[in-house]
């Protein structure tokens, strides 16, 4: 398996044994570049959906009325 990391390629050959552990940091590297994007785009969908329901409940709740100002009088 041919693999290239900042500029540099390896070849690791996945059959032998002692390569192992590199294999299974692959796996891992490999599971992050897909579950980033994935995870971003459920980040942005929550984001969208709040951004929406508090417009929706700011619409839905009663305007405040302006309270009316006291006239102070001194005597």
């Amino acid at each position: 398996m041919n693999i290239n990391l900042d500029g540099k390629d390896y070849e690791i050959d996945e059959t032998d044994k002692k390569n192992a552990t590199l294999m299974g940091i692959l796996d891992v590297v490999r599971v992050g570049d897909s579950a980033l994007p994935l995870i971003q785009h459920i980040q942005h969908c929550v984001q969208a959906i709040h951004s929406g329901k508090l417009k929706e409940l700011r619409d839905a709740l009663p305007e405040e009325k302006e309270q009316k100002k006291t006239k102070i009088i001194k005597p």
